[in-house]
Formats: C-alpha cells, sequence, structure tokens
C-alpha cells in the first residue's frame, strides 16, 4: 500500500530508485523489438517515465517505452545462431514454463536453416505442432510445406509403429511373456500426449532373460526380427 501511496502522489519517478535496485539486466546487452524494428545496445537505465534507456553505438541514448525485450545473449546472437535460438524456442512452446527466449526479431531469419536443423536433430514434428500453436510467427511458404511434408510422413510412419507395437505386444501377452515397450511412440503419447510428436523408429521391447527365447518364437511367428 505505501509504494502504491507514493504512486498515487509522484507517478513513477517517486518509485524509480526502488525500481532500478531490483532492474534485471542493467549494463549488459539489451534488444528491444516494437514495430518490426529491433534496437539493440547497452541496458543504461529506466527514466522518470519507465522507460527502457539504451546507449547504443556512439553512446546515442534511445528511450523505449513499449517492444519485446531480449536480454543478455539473446541480444547479441549472430547469424545461425538466431535459427539454433528460434528451434530451441519452438521445440519449448506449450511446455508451461519459460525454458527459452523467442527471438526479438524474425526478420531476416533463414528458414531453411530452421528446417535443416530440426531435420538433424529430429524434431521436426514437435516444431510443426508447436508452430500451429502460434499466430505471431510467419513462416514462408516452402519452409511450411517442408515442415509439414515431414511432419505428414512422420505421423503415419508413427501410426504404423503404433499398430505393430499393439500386436506385439498383444501376441505376447497371450503367451503370458511380459514386455515392456522403450522410447518411441510410447515416450511421445505420454510426454507429447501424441505418438507423431517425435520421430518414429524400431520397436524396442524388454521382456524377462527367462522368456527371451519364447518371446522370439512368438515375434517370429508373426513376421518380425530381432535386431
Amino acid at each position: 500500500v505505501p509504494l502504491l501511496d507514493r504512486w498515487r502522489e509522484g507517478g513513477f519517478a517517486a518509485l524509480r530508485r526502488d525500481w532500478l535496485e531490483r532492474a534485471m539486466g542493467l549494463g549488459t546487452p539489451l534488444a528491444a523489438t516494437r514495430g518490426g524494428e529491433t534496437i539493440a545496445g547497452i541496458f543504461e537505465t529506466i527514466d522518470s517515465t519507465g522507460r527502457l534507456v539504451l546507449r547504443g553505438e556512439g553512446g546515442a541514448l534511445t528511450a523505449i517505452a513499449a517492444g519485446e525485450v531480449q536480454f543478455g545473449d539473446a541480444a547479441t546472437l549472430t547469424a545461425g545462431e538466431r535459427e539454433q535460438q528460434l528451434l530451441l524456442w519452438l521445440c519449448a512452446v506449450g511446455l508451461g514454463h519459460r525454458t527459452q527466449s523467442k527471438p526479438a526479431s524474425l526478420d531476416g531469419i533463414d528458414w531453411t536453416r530452421v528446417v535443416a536443423l530440426a531435420r538433424r536433430h529430429r524434431v521436426v514434428p514437435l516444431v510443426w505442432r508447436n508452430l500451429q500453436r502460434r499466430s505471431d510467427v510467419a513462416v514462408p511458404a516452402a519452409a511450411t510445406d517442408d515442415l509439414r511434408n515431414d511432419y505428414q510422413q512422420n505421423a503415419l510412419h508413427g501410426l504404423r509403429v503404433t499398430s505393430h507395437l499393439i500386436r506385439m505386444v498383444t501376441a505376447l501377452a497371450g503367451d503370458e511373456i511380459p514386455a515392456l515397450p522403450l522410447k518411441g511412440v510410447c515416450l511421445a503419447a505420454r510426454y507429447y500426449g501424441d505418438v507423431s510428436a517425435r520421430y518414429a523408429g524400431d520397436i524396442d521391447l524388454l521382456v524377462p532373460s527367462a522368456c527371451l527365447a519364447r518371446a522370439d518364437a512368438v515375434l517370429r511367428g508373426l513376421g518380425y526380427l530381432r535386431v
């Protein structure tokens, strides 16, 4: 209440000192995006009206009343690093806590590189799914097509793998052989709520060593091979 009274009587200027004592990133690199323009510099201070003040190259000061702000390393990313940061952010969307910062600006993002990175790290399904939740990320048509096609192909493969997994576990259970699926579509279903959210490869099953020979016979009888 005392702080509210001070603000009512003297505006932000009356609270400025207290605010600066708690301000994050004073004296460090900062980038602010407003209206599609990104302004970078050193976080100099907060003025009497509450605006961020950046000191740019040559010492010029710029006051910023509103914008999307990035601090520290995120404010000084070089070519290639911005695409990596965007990929990390797209993978973190929807996790329920702030684990990764969105790039201050998407202007100049090399989406061909983003797609290549997503494929290399095998996160295209997760990136595509999370992009559908965002209305503030404009993806070029070519990159959209690449991501969508990869996602759809993986989704179909994931459904096939799931079908085979159910068939295998059911057959083993019929012969009273306990089987524990590892990773793959089960991990995707449990932690992402969607079997298509991860790349699906082969099927890994854990069975008791005493049942290995019987399990092998059951699965070979279905046409599968142990690898």
